[in-house]
C-alpha cells in the first residue's frame, strides 16, 4: 500500500520566510550609551545596510529603521561577521550584539 502524505510533498504550499521587507524595523537592545555608540558604528559598517536610521532610544535598547535589499538569511549572515546575533522576538526583529 502506498500512502500519500500530503504535508511532506508540499513544501512549498507554506513558503519559506526569506525575503524581508526592503525597509527593516529592529529593537536593538544593549547595556548602556557607549555600548549603543559602539553597535551604531559596527552597524553603519555592515554590508548591505542603508539608510540607518533611529527611531526611539532608551538607556537599554533603541528602535531602527534600515534599508536591506536582499534575503534574511544573507542579512543574518552579515550581521553575523559583524558580530550581532539577529533574530525575531514576537513578530519583532530584535538585534543586540554577541
Amino acid at each position: 500500500e502506498v500512502r500519500y502524505d500530503e504535508e511532506a510533498a508540499t513544501p512549498e504550499a507554506t513558503p519559506p520566510k526569506t525575503e524581508i521587507p526592503r525597509n527593516v524595523v529592529a529593537l536593538v537592545e544593549f547595556s548602556g550609551l557607549k555600548d549603543w555608540q559602539e553597535i551604531r558604528g559596527r552597524l553603519m559598517s555592515v554590508a548591505g545596510i542603508q539608510a540607518l536610521e533611529v527611531n526611539s532610544l532608551s538607556a537599554r535598547g533603541a528602535s531602527i529603521t534600515f534599508d536591506y535589499a536582499g534575503p534574511l538569511g544573507r542579512l543574518q549572515q552579515e550581521l553575523g561577521q559583524s558580530g550581532f546575533q539577529f533574530g525575531e522576538r514576537d513578530g519583532t526583529f530584535v538585534l543586540r550584539s554577541r
